[in-house]
């Protein structure tokens, strides 16, 4: 909504995506501004640190279709030029006005979580790269980590996208993958029935592709 808005507004240049649990540095949308104008369409992120501990909570990342999740790189790659990595985060994701031409904006179909990934994955398919920039740095206080429905939805979300996205064997896996999963859900609930495995068998329930 926020890139169809400033869209309608005007004429920009990119779009700055920020998480409201963020806190952007001094400096950093410069130095994402610098990033795109020497790389040019791509996405970019900056460095990610925990308001927690002040460690790094992103500095790069993968898809993981064989565990089906996404993981963070917490180390920086190199500490002051940018660098490639496979997956962007989407707490504080700026993308060029040429890439939304490219590639749209991020799928609404994802409510919470995901969306990044599949954005990510998107952009790789179409033959963008992906930069992490380490002069660029935010703080994330991530809320949700208190919230019990974060279980919910990173289970359906995820579900959701591996099973759009997986192509030729990994097809065939994430459906084996998916079985093994639910079954291990469904003896929970039979031996130690509690809070998550119910959260996990309700996200199961509610997948909508």
């Amino acid at each position: 909504f926020g890139i169809h808005e400033m869209q309608a507004r005007g004429s920009f240049d990119a779009f700055w995506l920020v998480n409201n649990d963020a806190t952007v540095q001094p400096n950093t949308l410069s130095a994402l501004k610098q990033a795109f104008s020497d790389k040019g369409t791509a996405l970019f992120s900056p460095v990610i640190f925990s308001e927690r501990d002040r460690q790094v909570w992103y500095a790069g990342g993968r898809i993981e279709f064989l565990r089906m999740r996404t993981t963070h790189q917490r180390r920086l790659t190199f500490p002051d030029v940018p660098y490639e990595t496979s997956f962007l985060t989407g707490c504080a994701l700026f993308i060029p006005a040429a890439a939304v031409k490219a590639l749209g904006v991020l799928d609404e179909r994802y409510f919470l979580y995901y969306e990044d990934a599949a954005y990510s994955l998107r952009a790789l398919r179409a033959g963008l790269k992906l930069w992490v920039v380490p002069l660029a740095q935010v703080t994330h206080s991530e809320e949700s980590r208190h919230n019990p429905a974060k279980t919910y939805w990173l289970v359906r979300s995820g579900t959701e996208f591996f099973q759009r996205e997986s192509r030729g064997f990994w097809r065939i896996w994430i459906t084996i993958y998916l079985t093994l999963r639910r079954l291990k859900n469904q003896i929970e609930l039979m031996v130690s029935p509690g809070p998550l495995a119910g959260e996990v068998k309700r996200a199961y329930t509610d997948v909508s592709l």
